[in-house]
């Protein structure tokens, strides 16, 4: 496929600890732990992938985070995961601080 540009990478000799960096003020909710899960065991799989998608809507171009799924026929089918944010709507977010709030540190 044209359109798919292939980076291989050396193969990782030992095997990596997983540390989870979860941040919520949830600590109940086992979904942001199984998203985490679901993306390592697909990047272990390389079935991650980088995308720059139009927007069909705004005509936008954004990066994607993507899954990949092998056809059968040797193509690959791609599925979003998420939007990778630019500088500016990363100043947006405000992080957790595990007690219910969302602190806003930045001096604004």
């Amino acid at each position: 496929m044209s359109n798919i540009i292939e980076f291989p990478q050396p193969a990782v000799e030992n095997e990596v600890e997983l540390v989870e960096y979860i941040f919520t003020n949830d600590k109940t909710n086992p979904y942001p732990q199984q998203i985490l899960h679901l993306l390592y065991d697909s990047v272990f799989k390389n079935l991650v992938g980088i995308m720059q998608a139009k927007h069909r809507t705004t005509g936008d171009v954004h990066t994607l985070l993507v899954g990949l799924e092998k056809a059968e026929e040797g193509s690959i089918n791609t599925y979003p995961l998420a939007r990778i944010l630019s500088l500016e709507e990363q100043n947006e977010y405000l992080a957790p601080d595990g007690k219910g709030g969302f602190p806003d540190v930045s001096g604004d």
